[in-house]
């Protein structure tokens, strides 16, 4: 009988340790899927800001480019009388 309730107190405490160790490990491989799920969404939020931003740039300078471009060429067919080249 004595025998039979040690084996009960090892059963338990080995199916005590189990279920500490298995729920623990249940947690942290939890947690840390939804640290990297946050985090793979924070990357794709960045990303997705600095494609915008690069995008942006890009259009931007295009189009300083095309507008300097163009006043340049309208400016450059203004003729300027005598008087104002003699100031100048």
């Amino acid at each position: 009988m004595l025998l039979f309730l040690f084996f009960c107190f090892l059963f338990f405490i080995f199916y005590f340790y189990f279920f500490i160790i298995y729920y623990s490990l249940v947690f942290v491989l939890c947690s840390l899927f939804f640290v990297l799920c946050f985090l793979f969404f924070v990357f794709c939020l960045l990303f997705i800001y600095y494609y915008c931003l690069y995008v942006c740039l890009c259009f931007f300078f295009f189009f300083f480019f095309f507008f300097f471009l163009m006043f340049k060429k309208l400016f450059s067919n203004i003729k300027f009388s005598n008087d104002i080249k003699k100031i100048y």
